[in-house]
């Protein structure tokens, strides 16, 4: 795991105005809940009562959802079905569910319109859990996960996330813990699957920091998804030097994910510090070797980056495309030389399977007209 382009120069002020973008957008979904509410009367149609309790449950009024889709809909056997799932859905969401009503709810299962199955399952598993039935959630789960993908409902992270905590909770704590850091380790390590599902990977190594908080194993993993996480990096550096003051045996590694941080905070100098200081005792592993062209690069140093960069693709591991792909920018965009540009983007195309290859195919063309 070694923070491919998981890292910019600095963090800039965008990643705030989509957060923006995003509350703005949740602000008018919110208002537009909240007119459709106010516009249906309690004497409407079975379609307008669904539609309202469904708005109520969007604005978490889990009690006033289930008091809206209380009664049920004897003259419209299409809707029941619905109804009942999302007055259930109410109750369990809002904490207002027993465990007799748990049961009437799961024996609805056959009447489950086969598009709502995924999503009963994932209700249903929160009902059990919210009761302390552990056993039963954990076979609802496994239940989910034998479904096609596209009926889960959730991805098959967060179900195994769930299960991994449902199995702690049950008292299988080392196996649940073994499978929450594997699944942690997985999802970092698959650059498409880490951006999909980087807050499973948070909630899984947080859990395991929760239940022991003094392992430093559980806390470098918890930095480690932490880094991924735009907006996370702070709480990341914290979690790795928490890790060294409780005995992470792995320093250098602890070191360099340390740099990295210092690096996205703009702190260039703090970072070459620790990567030289790795470097001249001996880590100077083809990402160290990255990590150290590219401050080169922002410091104006071409050189000397160009060395850095060089040193990386000598390595032959999974930093080289990435380190190609640096060199040829470099030469092309700050020193003006387009025949070594070219020349590295052709050394990318031997890398057929990397994120690399399309664009290098295309420039080492473009680059000779340029």
């Amino acid at each position: 795991f070694q923070a491919e382009d998981g890292i910019r120069d600095v963090e800039r002020s965008r990643g705030l105005g989509d957060v923006y973008k995003r509350q703005v957008s949740e602000l008018i979904l919110r208002h537009r809940f909240s007119e459709a509410i106010s516009s249906i009367p309690d004497t409407a149609d079975a379609g307008a009562i669904l539609q309202k309790g469904y708005c109520l449950c969007e604005l978490d009024s889990f009690r006033k959802a289930a008091s809206v889709l209380s009664h049920p809909f004897p003259d419209n056997e299409l809707l029941e079905p619905y109804r009942a799932y999302l007055y259930y859905k109410s109750l369990i969401s809002g904490g207002l569910l027993d465990s007799l009503e748990l049961a009437d709810f799961a024996a609805l299962e056959d009447s489950i319109p086969e598009p709502l199955v995924g999503e009963y399952l994932v209700t249903l598993a929160d009902g059990y859990r919210k009761i302390g039935k552990y056993d039963s959630e954990y076979k609802i789960l496994d239940r989910l996960l034998s479904l096609p993908a596209g009926y889960r409902g959730i991805s098959s992270y967060q179900i195994r996330y769930r299960q991994g905590v449902s199995l702690v909770r049950r008292g299988k704590t080392s196996e649940g813990k073994k499978r929450l850091s594997s699944l942690v380790k997985e999802i970092l390590a698959n650059e498409k699957v880490r951006k999909q599902n980087i807050t499973v990977a948070i909630s899984s190594a947080d859990f395991l920091v929760e239940t022991a908080p003094d392992n430093p194993g559980y806390l470098f993993l918890a930095g480690m998804a932490n880094y991924y996480k735009k907006g996370n990096r702070r709480e990341a550096l914290s979690l790795f030097e928490r890790a060294e003051k409780k005995g992470y045996k792995r320093r250098r590694r602890a070191l360099y994910w340390k740099a990295l941080c210092y690096r996205s905070f703009g702190n260039y100098q703090k970072a070459e510090d620790i990567l030289t200081w790795l470097f001249e005792r001996g880590y100077s592993t083809g990402w160290v070797c990255y990590q150290l062209g590219l401050i080169r690069r922002s410091q104006g140093r071409f050189s000397d980056a160009v060395k850095y960069f060089e040193r990386s693709v000598r390595q032959k591991d999974s930093s080289s495309p990435h380190s190609l792909f640096k060199l040829a920018e470099m030469h092309r965009w700050n020193m003006g030389k387009l025949g070594k540009s070219a020349a590295y983007y052709e050394r990318l195309r031997n890398y057929r399977r990397s994120s690399f290859y399309d664009i290098a195919a295309l420039r080492s063309g473009l680059v000779r007209f340029w």
